[in-house]
């Protein structure tokens, strides 16, 4: 089992766009979201960012070579000294494998400094994710809070947001898989 977090050319836009449909899917048996009149799970309209600005960074998330996911960091809009995981998707056959844990842990380890995860409060398999993740990587060292976030493109949310620092801990047990 080889995992691989990898920066994401601009060639990978259309492939990473055609995902997105099963992310949303995804979150859709939790936010009991329907599909569009065309039959889609459409979503995440600021995609095209994290080509576009360069404080933005579009990631691929491989396994043994084949595609696992995907991950979108960028600086939080309404706190631009944090940085945030803007989406992070693992396709439903790699889950519950490390993966997720092993390229948030190394996305972490990236990009040192203060931190956002924002996560849908329906969301039970997401927050279950991030709270076991954030728990473990910060040691329990971390603020939770309910807040709701008003999405330009979707309207307002009631999330989780957790917040916390990190520090270019690059330990080889999280590297070896690189």
């Amino acid at each position: 089992m080889h995992p691989e977090l990898t920066r994401a050319s601009e060639t990978d836009f259309p492939f990473i766009k055609n995902l997105v449909p099963y992310y949303i899917y995804d979150m859709s048996e939790y936010m009991d979201w329907d599909c569009n009149p065309e039959g889609r799970y459409d979503g995440c309209d600021e995609l095209p960012e994290y080509w576009e600005k360069s404080e933005h960074h579009p990631y691929l998330i491989r396994m043994d070579g084949k595609t696992a996911g995907f991950a979108m960091i960028r600086p939080y809009p309404m706190e631009p000294e944090r940085i945030e995981v803007g989406e992070f998707f693992i396709l439903r056959k790699y889950k519950r494998r490390g993966i997720g844990k092993r390229n948030a842990f190394q996305l972490f380890n990236t990009y040192s400094g203060k931190w956002l995860v924002r996560v849908l409060d329906q969301n039970t398999g997401a927050r279950l994710f991030w709270d076991r993740i954030i728990t473990e990587y910060t040691k329990g060292i971390f603020e939770q809070t309910p807040e709701v976030y008003e999405c330009p493109h979707s309207g307002t949310w009631p999330m989780q947001f957790y917040r916390f620092e990190s520090q270019s801990r690059q330990q080889p047990d999280l590297l070896a898989w690189r």
